[in-house]
């Protein structure tokens, strides 16, 4: 009896741990293993639309010195360009591949509205060279907007790295969880499965508390402001996400105390 015993504590504390492991990691791996989370909290912030209106500003103040009027830039790219190619690139990247982003039709644009410009008041350039330079560089100025992944590099060689492992470290916890779920049912110890709900609850609870007490998340800031916008929105989707399995813990704790009341009422 004792030794069943011992076994339904080992038990239920190695499954609130596991069970505790499943949760954390599950939640985290959702935005490590697939770009499709992160492409809908952008949309959520509207970062799309942000970051077009800011490489915009950037142009503007590029051409300052040229002597061109900032009407040339106007219809050189779209809001829906700038998504397509963050989509393109994000995709890329989880599936571990290079993706170059494309400035074509940028500079198509934006060559055609200084040639309007030119031959609507009768300006004749002497140095073309001069002026693809410039065409270069503002184009430039819209690949490096959008490429946050210069840093891609590295994000790309995580990804690859973490992918796979944290696929077989899922379902390996997922398999010992119910093993473990199982052993306790089989000594019938219903109360123990409840401390082990409990327990898991309590590991959450101080893991959202040390990191909002710990960092600052309102103030992250990582490549840019709207991709730092992105991060608080997808760190606060994670803690909402632990703080309603929380929730859930703690009803399955009721629920096994109620069973565990029943079983001893019919025992007596």
């Amino acid at each position: 009896m004792k030794m069943r015993l011992l076994f339904s504590y080992i038990f239920a504390f190695g499954a609130s741990i596991i069970l505790y492991a499943i949760i954390i990691i599950g939640n985290i791996s959702t935005y490590l293993t697939n770009s499709s989370p992160i492409l809908e909290e952008m949309q959520k912030q509207n970062y799309f639309e942000r970051l077009s209106l800011d490489i915009e500003k950037e142009m503007k103040l590029d051409i300052i010195s040229s002597g061109l009027p900032e009407s040339i830039l106007d219809n050189i790219y779209t809001t829906e360009m700038i998504k397509q190619e963050i989509e393109s690139s994000l995709e890329a990247t989880y599936r571990g591949e290079t993706y170059e982003i494309q400035t074509e039709k940028v500079e198509e644009n934006l060559k055609r509205n200084i040639e309007e410009y030119l031959e609507k008041n009768n300006i004749v350039v002497s140095d073309e060279e001069s002026l693809n330079t410039f065409v270069k560089d503002t184009t430039n100025i819209y690949k490096s907007g959008i490429n946050l992944y210069g840093y891609s590099k590295y994000i790309k060689e995580f990804i690859i790295k973490i992918k796979n492992p944290i696929s077989w470290i899922m379902f390996l916890l997922i398999i010992i969880e119910v093993l473990l779920m199982i052993g306790i049912g089989k000594i019938h110890q219903d109360k123990h499965l409840g401390a082990s709900f409990l327990t898991t609850t309590l590991l959450l609870f101080f893991t959202s508390y040390y990191i909002k007490e710990h960092i600052d998340i309102n103030h992250l800031f990582i490549f840019n402001e709207f991709f730092s916008d992105t991060l608080k929105a997808i760190t606060n989707n994670i803690l909402n996400r632990i703080s309603i399995s929380e929730i859930i813990l703690v009803i399955l704790s009721l629920g096994c105390m109620v069973l565990n009341k029943n079983h001893s009422n019919r025992i007596e």
